[in-house]
């Protein structure tokens, strides 16, 4: 009886495996793919403000493969959209276009990911310099068993369906566990209130495919993939921004991302072909999850989130200085396809030159995120927050560097906003300046006197 939550507590009890290599994906095997079990029954500092009006925001149509039907649709029929604006020296235009479908029903609303929109930042020149999501945490407390109550019998096998749409099985059996489920639901406000809560933790793991999903169709040429049968890597970088020290629901998400992420294991997402037709595809998840505070306190975080080794992982041990681990190796592999590159013709040696680029944000970035650990034994803990932005926007912009999807969150809105903008005038400056990144501690006076392009 009840929607089966052995997703959640499995990743409560363990952590994501699966030996990563230069690229940040893991080379294990894969399964025949692995379907989560949804059964039913019984105050930034004055410098993130300067740099939100820098950069801008707007929106812009592009042509990709969506997400299809109610199970994991992302595809807006309208998005919102407004004015993109050109960044520092008028070299970029940021971009950010909501992506969550109206919902069947009001009970739908409450499984879906709160918030989420793609955000992006393209040069003049059409150079991508960040792409990315940004939502808010995980949540699901507007299922209740009062509220499943007061909806019709078809309301909530509607919304059991839903919440069913990643499970396998036979359909005759799904049908039985959502009748069942119905009448459990009648039965009592005990009862209800039980089905209720299996509902939220089967509708936070839905979540964590939506995510899933939406990274896929930021790279189309990916999402073409996968429609065609190929089981392709998601790489899922998510960086948290908490406003105040409640961070319960951040480790309700932090279980449905690391469940995603099981070694040896597919996840499915659905997206919607291009006849319009819904089809299942195959992923392998790869997570990797920072959770800082806007506040100065301390974070807490779950035993197999495991931060510091993640970080160790991307860096390089904390007791060297020096960048290491897999930030490194991505250096490495920058510098070296840039110099296979030979050639002054046009393209190659545009091509040469971004890598070359490239390369060296992402070696600075990540020197100064290592040197912060290494002092710190952590993140910086600022009066103001100020820090924690300019560190999180750097985790934010070494995420996308690597080749994977960061995910902007935070349990306030008005965070995950201005934290994309201090990831894209970052992710500006340094294109501005061939690569360089200021330092942390510096200030805008010293930045628009400074040349950096050196």
């Amino acid at each position: 009886m009840g929607i089966d939550t052995r997703a959640a507590e499995a990743a409560a009890n363990s952590r994501p495996g699966g030996a990563p290599d230069a690229s940040g994906e893991s080379r294990q095997g894969t399964s025949a793919g692995r379907q989560v079990q949804v059964r039913t029954g019984a105050s930034p500092g004055p410098s993130v403000r300067e740099r939100s009006a820098a950069v801008g925001t707007g929106a812009a149509a592009e042509e990709r493969p969506g997400l299809g039907s109610r199970r994991v649709s992302l595809m807006g029929p309208a998005p919102r959209r407004s004015q993109p604006n050109q960044g520092p020296a008028g070299n970029s235009v940021g971009e950010v276009t909501s992506i969550t479908r109206c919902p069947a029903n009001e009970l739908e609303l409450c499984a879906r990911v709160p918030g989420l929109e793609r955000t992006t930042l393209t040069s003049n020149s059409g150079e991508l310099l960040f792409r990315g999501l940004r939502h808010g945490v995980f949540a699901a407390d507007g299922i209740n068993g009062q509220r499943l109550q007061q909806h019709s019998d078809e309301q909530c096998r509607s919304f059991f369906r839903f919440l069913q749409s990643m499970q396998g099985g036979e359909a005759q059996e799904r049908a039985q566990i959502i009748e069942e489920s119905l009448q459990t639901l009648r039965r009592s406000p005990e009862d209800a209130t039980l089905v209720a809560s299996f509902a939220r933790g089967s509708a936070v793991n839905l979540m964590g495919h939506e995510v899933a999903a939406a990274a896929l169709t930021l790279d189309p040429e990916k999402a073409r993939r996968a429609l065609d049968g190929e089981v392709v890597a998601v790489d899922l970088h998510s960086i948290t921004l908490f406003s105040a020290g409640e961070t319960q629901q951040w480790v309700t998400q932090s279980a449905a991302l690391a469940w995603l992420g099981v070694a040896d294991e597919n996840a499915t997402v659905c997206l919607q072909g291009p006849d319009g037709a819904t089809r299942s595809c195959q992923v392998k998840v790869r997570t990797r999850q920072y959770a800082l505070s806007a506040t100065g306190h301390r974070v807490l975080q779950p035993s197999y989130c495991m931060p510091q080794l993640e970080l160790q992982a991307l860096l390089g041990p904390m007791d060297q200085w020096h960048l290491g681990g897999l930030a490194q190796a991505r250096v490495v592999e920058m510098k070296s396809r840039a110099e296979a590159l030979k050639g002054d013709t046009g393209p190659l040696r545009d091509e040469r030159q971004r890598l070359q680029r490239q390369a060296r944000t992402l070696s600075e970035a990540g020197q100064q995120l290592k040197a912060l650990w290494a002092k710190h034994g952590g993140w910086p803990r600022d009066a103001d927050g100020d820090g924690q932005f300019k560190a999180a926007a750097r985790v934010a912009l070494l995420g996308h560097l690597m080749g994977a999807t960061p995910l902007l969150n935070s349990d306030d809105s008005n965070l995950v906003r201005q934290l994309d903008a201090e990831t894209k005038f970052l992710a500006t400056v340094a294109n501005n300046s061939n690569g360089r990144v200021p330092p942390l501690d510096l200030s805008m006076d010293v930045w628009r006197a400074t040349d950096f392009r050196q």
